[in-house]
């Protein structure tokens, strides 16, 4: 199931995977609850182009692997005041989240890929 889960490559993928193992097994334990959540941000974080997720005590950093802080004040305006945009960054302290950090973290991946998808869009016509 492990490799499964590993190979998965869409949320749906993974959420199905997930599902077959509540099926078999019951309610999952938290360590399987929380590889689940960590292979979905890499899902999500692979569409986006983030190089890497950060957690350092209360501080929560997204890096990107090219320049983000051209698009700061639209970045801004979609993920909100909680997220400071620099150039190959967006962070946060997860004392502004609250407990709903995790779940953030996932919406705020999804917002910037949609905001990239936008982007392109307006782009490639």
């Amino acid at each position: 199931m492990y490799q499964n889960l590993t190979r998965a490559k869409e949320a749906t993928e993974l959420e199905s995977i997930e599902q077959e193992l509540r099926d078999r097994y019951g309610p999952l334990p938290w360590q399987c609850r929380n590889l689940i959540y960590i292979l979905s941000l890499k899902i999500v974080a692979s569409k986006t182009g983030v190089e890497g997720i950060y957690k350092n005590n209360d501080n929560l950093i997204l890096q990107f692997p090219y320049d983000v802080g051209s698009s700061r004040i639209a970045l801004q305006k979609i993920l909100g005041e909680e997220w400071e945009i620099g150039n190959k960054q967006v962070r946060t302290y997860i004392s502004k989240l609250g407990n709903d950090w995790e779940d953030i973290l996932k919406t705020v991946l999804r917002q910037i890929d949609e905001f990239q998808r936008k982007v392109l869009a307006d782009l490639i016509p």
